[in-house]
């Protein structure tokens, strides 16, 4: 028997997906602070926890591929350590489902 994910024409459904913690939109700090941006999901898939990936842009494009995937930003928490000028921009939460489903938070 196939999974509640299958419809009767043998597709997959696309599953429910939900952030249920996103980063603060707007953060603002000063020079040499630090700042800890959270994020967690849920998907209606069978494992129920998706993937966290942290994203990065200096400038909001609609070319989600130019914008940078942090290095080591794979779970929940994204800590931000003594910040400078060149790190200001738009961070974002994805998650994805391993089926090749996302969702992305509003940018802090």
């Amino acid at each position: 028997a196939r999974s509640s994910n299958w419809n009767p024409s043998g597709e997959m459904d696309k599953p429910d997906m939900t952030m249920t913690t996103e980063p603060r939109p707007y953060t603002i700090t000063t020079l040499g602070s630090s700042v800890t941006l959270s994020c967690a999901g849920t998907t209606s898939l069978p494992n129920g926890t998706p993937t966290i990936t942290w994203l990065f842009t200096a400038e909001i494009t609609p070319d989600k591929e130019s914008w940078e995937q942090l290095v080591g930003g794979t779970s929940g928490t994204l800590i931000l350590g003594n910040l400078q000028k060149d790190e200001g921009g738009w961070y974002f939460c994805q998650l994805t489902d391993g089926y090749g489903y996302s969702l992305i938070s509003r940018g802090a």
